[in-house]
């Protein structure tokens, strides 16, 4: 399972060089997923916690989210790695920051509107066709 893991993280990054969002920033894709990567076990319901390391990661992703830009390019990059990343669980997703106690300029989740998720966070209010919780 881990080795599968491995795997397909080391094909995203892959494609993440080649495929980088029209925007520039100085936060790459690849910086965003390495930040993640030790949580993956955690997302995936192989880990019932996430590792010290699994939430220092996310510390350290919170740290480089400086712009807005940088916030937008995040988003993008955990939204198209959690597409490519098979068993995630949602709720793992979704309460990784609070269980990490870090808090992100948006909502993880495996189906989120990075536009949406942003302007929620800023506004206050939740996104139209999303639950508040």
């Amino acid at each position: 399972m881990k080795k599968a893991t491995a795997l397909v993280l080391l094909i995203f990054l892959t494609v993440q060089l080649f495929v980088q969002p029209s925007f520039q920033a100085d936060l790459t894709c690849g910086e965003v997923v390495m930040t993640l990567h030790k949580c993956v076990s955690y997302m995936t319901g192989s880990e019932s916690a996430p590792s010290p390391a699994c939430c220092d990661g996310l510390q350290r992703l919170r740290s480089l989210l400086i712009t807005h830009e940088d916030k937008e390019l995040a988003c993008t990059c955990i939204r198209h790695a959690t597409g490519r990343i098979h068993n995630l669980k949602e709720a793992a997703v979704k309460e990784l920051p609070s269980t990490c106690r870090v808090e992100l300029p948006f909502v993880l989740s495996t189906y989120m509107d990075c536009t949406s998720a942003l302007e929620h966070k800023i506004s206050g209010s939740a996104p139209t066709g999303w639950a508040n919780g």
